[in-house]
């Protein structure tokens, strides 16, 4: 008699430490999930204008870091849109080289 009894003890305990433990995931989603909801949104990025592409630049060539030449090259690769080509085929070349 004492077996039976002690096992639904034990059965009973475990339910309310599962009860318990859920409860307590529950609540610590909720207070997790409300952080996330109040942080502020990331501003998306917005592409340099010319203008700042060109500011950039001059500080550069100023701070000796490009030549003036090396500096327009740049320039014109950027606007042109050949920048972004070149990013992708280097990234791909070290890709193959691995």
């Amino acid at each position: 008699m004492k077996k039976i009894f002690y096992n639904e003890s034990n059965k009973l305990r475990k339910e309310i430490y599962v009860l318990m433990l859920s409860v307590t995931l529950f609540i610590g989603a909720i207070v997790f999930t409300e952080n996330y909801i109040s942080a502020e949104q990331p501003q998306k990025y917005e592409k340099p204008t010319e203008a700042e592409i060109k500011q950039r630049l001059d500080s550069a060539v100023e701070a000796g870091k490009l030549t003036q030449e090396e500096a327009d090259e740049k320039l014109q690769a950027i606007l042109s849109g050949e920048m972004k080509k070149r990013k992708t085929s280097k990234s791909n070349q070290t890709q193959i080289r691995l």
